[in-house]
């Protein structure tokens, strides 16, 4: 969900590389930009019912907000939410980045 991010395809490319030999680039689908036209918010639907993890990016949160509070995408990411959180799949990760480095580090110990 790259609607926070001032540099979507960018932003794509990073976790791509950063999972290099862990998922292959296509496990990361990148939903549409905002703003969403009826097209856009039915594929992020379908993306979000569909999907193994809902990543949120980094960024302006206003503008994820701007899009996650349409209530059919917001009822969409909460009924995901509760289908996978009781499985014990659903969980933040947090990232660190060191300075310009791509490297990541998963916090969550």
């Amino acid at each position: 969900m790259p609607w926070a991010s001032s540099d979507p395809e960018g932003t794509l490319a990073t976790y791509r590389q950063e999972n290099e030999g862990i998922r292959p680039p296509e496990f990361f689908e990148m939903a549409p930009l905002a703003p969403l036209d009826a097209a856009a918010k039915q594929k992020v639907l379908g993306q979000i019912a569909r999907a193994s993890a809902l990543i949120f990016t980094s960024g302006d949160q206003n503008k994820l907000l701007d899009v996650a509070q349409d209530p059919d995408i917001k009822a969409a990411i909460l009924a995901r939410y509760r289908r996978t959180s009781r499985a014990g799949i659903f969980r933040w990760v947090p990232t660190m980045r060191y300075g310009s480095s791509p490297r990541a580090s998963n916090l969550t110990r």
